[in-house]
């Protein structure tokens, strides 16, 4: 009966996703568009309740191990789980270097898997090249200084330098619905100063 549990959770995770094929080799699900969730709220209660039924049923869903941002992040742009985590662990170590500790604070507690987010985030502003000359040249704290960095980082993960304006919408979206309004102002405010 677990079995039967297992398996049936698997696959309403699967459905959720996105990812569940049609018994004729996928013709027909190719054919259909994917159920899309549009707002970043959304996705974040989707994910919760995925958890929850995992959880009931004995099981962690693959999809509830990964950062919930990381999962956002990766439908909405199309990137990879390794790009996401990268990226996103730029914006916000770049934030927690522009940010005093206990504005960084209320950021982070609105995101709890920030530290594994900084630890996947390449060094800010040690790329070389064009990119790292013109972060060193423009400083940091400045908003051309902060986005030249974020550029550099992004490069890093294989990411062009217009990914940048792409991931921090949906970063300060998810902030805010986890933390409020003022916490993604102060976000905000330290990467676009």
């Amino acid at each position: 009966m677990k079995t039967v549990i297992t398996l049936a959770a698997f696959g309403l995770v699967a459905v959720l996703n996105g990812c569940a094929s049609s018994p004729m080799g996928g013709r027909a699900a190719a054919n259909q568009p994917a159920p899309s969730i549009k707002t970043v709220a959304e996705q974040i209660a989707a994910r919760e309740a995925i958890g929850m039924l995992g959880n009931r049923m004995g099981v962690t869903p693959a999809a509830a191990q990964t950062p919930k941002l990381v999962n956002i992040l990766v439908q909405q742009l199309g990137i990879s789980h390794q790009q996401a985590l990268g990226g996103a662990g730029s914006i916000f170590s770049l934030a927690k270097r522009s940010m005093n500790p206990t504005s960084f604070g209320k950021v982070s507690q609105a995101v709890p898997e920030i530290t594994q987010l900084l630890s996947a985030a390449p060094a800010l502003g040690n790329s070389g090249g064009l990119l790292g000359a013109a972060a060193t040249a423009l400083g940091s704290g400045s908003e051309l200084g902060n986005l030249a960095m974020l550029a550099g980082s992004f490069q890093q993960l294989g990411l062009n330098s217009s990914m940048v304006s792409r991931f921090i919408p949906v970063i300060l979206q998810y902030v805010q619905a986890q933390g409020g309004a003022s916490t993604m102002g102060l976000l905000q405010a330290a990467l676009m100063p």
